[in-house]
């Protein structure tokens, strides 16, 4: 499948509070293929967010190339609605003077031709695919709890009928049953619509639910990457394993990386492959 997003050598920084420059992105490459949803994970501060913004095109990097179906990215030409992205503070992300209705009406007017009644049924359908019955469209944010407010925000990235959805911690703080029906609905989706999707998160076994494929960052860099989930179990970095809190990752791991380090340039920074779809920062 061809790759509809690709970043090269991206750097980013920000001034700290004396002002100097304080690196953030340390020349991170990343693809995302077609069709296929990507894991980011990696504890707080380590940049996902900050290369996710960069994605949306809400931040400029530093340094680096971004390119859209192999072309330079152009945020001029490209329409809006191409690339959504979900933030995991829902309540600060709609108006609140805006019923939910109004929100998930914003999109289809400024990407779509609806008529009243095709605007009406489309969102009383897609609410009620994520749990919320029909009432939903005349309360306020006020009126919903966090997590029907988080699921409003993901609907109206939806409706936009995106070609690339990026998921910033969204389904975070949601309890078992609606975070696993908001999985199975991105699923469907992603198969039906051919949505490619970034999906940031804290919690492994989200991220081995719903993705294809998983980048593990940390302080800014790329540290280990698998294109495929069915290679799971050889993740083996030890900031990976780490992460993943005592989920099952092979016996072998430390030793598949004491391998590896044997095996390849000790101390080299970039991305090593150590296996057809197995990267590995030694």
């Amino acid at each position: 499948m061809p790759n509809i997003l690709e970043l090269k050598n991206i750097h980013q920084t920000y001034k700290n509070e004396e002002g100097v420059n304080r690196p953030v992105l340390d020349d991170v490459d990343f693809m995302l293929q077609e069709g296929t949803c990507r894991a980011i994970l990696g504890m707080s501060g380590c940049g996902k967010t900050t290369l996710c913004r960069i994605m949306a095109g809400i931040e400029k990097p530093s340094g680096g190339l971004v390119r859209y179906k192999g072309e330079k990215i152009n945020w001029k030409s490209i329409s809006r609605n191409k690339i959504q992205m979900v933030f995991q503070n829902s309540l600060d992300a709609v108006p609140g003077y805006m019923t939910s209705y109004e929100i998930l009406k914003e999109p289809l007017k400024n990407f779509f031709k609806c008529s009243k009644e095709k605007i009406w049924s489309k969102i009383v359908e897609m609410l009620k695919a994520v749990g919320l019955s029909e009432e939903y469209t005349g309360l306020y944010p006020r009126q919903l709890s966090g997590g029907e407010i988080q699921r409003i925000c993901i609907l109206r990235a939806l409706i936009a009928e995106p070609e690339i959805l990026i998921l910033d911690e969204s389904l975070s703080g949601l309890d078992i049953f609606t975070e696993n029906k908001l999985l199975n609905y991105l699923s469907d989706i992603k198969v039906k619509k051919h949505l490619s999707i970034i999906f940031i998160s804290h919690s492994i076994e989200s991220a081995y639910y719903i993705a294809d494929g998983i980048t593990v960052m940390d302080k800014g860099r790329i540290i280990e990457e698998i294109d495929d989930i069915s290679l799971f179990s050889e993740l083996c970095h030890p900031f990976t394993s780490r992460l993943m809190h005592g989920l099952p990752i092979s016996a072998s791991a430390t030793q598949d990386y004491n391998f590896y380090l044997e095996r390849f340039k000790k101390g080299d920074t970039r991305l090593v492959t150590v296996k057809p779809g197995h990267r590995i920062e030694l």
